[in-house]
């Protein structure tokens, strides 16, 4: 419920939005103009591009993470087995 009432009013928002800012803008990117665009859908635009980077770049790094994760847990495992071995022959020994 809290959901369908967020997106209405992020709904409302943008389209209050979209009508206060009509404006057209030319954007210039490394010296090529851009075709004019409505300035709302410009900003829009860089919003939504932004939070796909911001998203994609935290996959890279959770994925990374998990690798990372992974190698340590196997890299563990070995160790406790190396440990029980050395116990078991410690407890030879001393038999």
């Amino acid at each position: 419920m809290l959901w369908s009432i967020l997106a209405i009013a992020l709904f409302f928002l943008l389209f209050s939005f979209v009508l206060e800012n009509p404006a057209e803008v030319t954007l210039t990117i490394l010296g090529y103009p851009l075709a004019p665009a409505s300035l709302s859908a410009v900003v829009i635009t860089g919003f939504l591009l932004g939070g796909l980077v911001g998203v994609f770049s935290g996959m890279v790094m959770l994925a990374r993470f998990r690798v990372r994760h992974v190698l340590l847990k196997r890299k563990n495992e070995q160790l406790e087995t190396e440990v029980k071995k050395l116990r078991m022959n410690a407890l030879k020994g001393l038999s």
